[in-house]
């Protein structure tokens, strides 16, 4: 498609996007700005200026490192002493918000929750956690984790604003099971 397709297609979404946004009152917005996200994260910066909606578009690059501060609810140490990459890190760490109860009430019938549990993990040489890469993960099931990715980005802003992701009652969860963290030698699904 031509250039103007394009811009058009954009302008679009982020004219899209502002509108649920301000009938949400969501004033925080996190994006994923790998590959073309970073244009679409100016479009929609342009978009709220123009309607005069205060928006904070937080970049995310799924491709990214981890984080060097501690991230991971429950956890001493930082994110990229934990994480292979950035979308492990939100991947894992939503996954045990939802272990430790901090996090609850994911649709059976959803389908971020059948995307969440469809990503193949394991630990890497460093005994890091790392999850499929997503283009495996696309040819494994047919489609793309959009749902999965945007429910990790939204618990990604829940932990910005200070949801601690932990619920624990000693060394136990409120579910009064430890919580296991997979080994290198389990590759386990998230």
């Amino acid at each position: 498609p031509s250039t103007k397709v394009n811009e058009a297609y954009e302008n679009q979404i982020a004219k899209r996007v502002v509108e649920e946004c301000r009938k949400r009152g969501c004033h925080d917005l996190a994006l994923d700005v790998t590959g073309d996200g970073g244009i679409m994260l100016q479009s929609i910066e342009r978009e709220a200026r123009t309607q005069g909606y205060a928006m904070n578009v937080i970049p995310v690059s799924f491709s990214g490192t981890a984080s060097e501060y501690v991230v991971i609810p429950g956890e001493k140490r930082t994110g990229v002493e934990m994480c292979q990459n950035k979308v492990a890190e939100l991947w894992v760490s939503l996954r045990l918000s939802c272990i430790n109860g901090g996090l609850r009430g994911l649709s059976e019938h959803g389908n971020a929750k059948g995307q969440l549990c469809s990503r193949k993990g394991s630990n890497d040489d460093k005994k890091r956690f790392s999850v499929e890469p997503k283009k495996d993960m696309k040819k494994r099931i047919k489609r793309s984790p959009d749902h999965g990715d945007a429910c990790s980005l939204l618990h990604y802003l829940a932990l910005r604003e200070g949801l601690s992701g932990e619920v624990f009652v000693g060394k136990k969860t409120t579910h009064g099971t430890d919580v296991k963290l997979p080994t290198a030698s389990e590759t386990r699904r998230y």
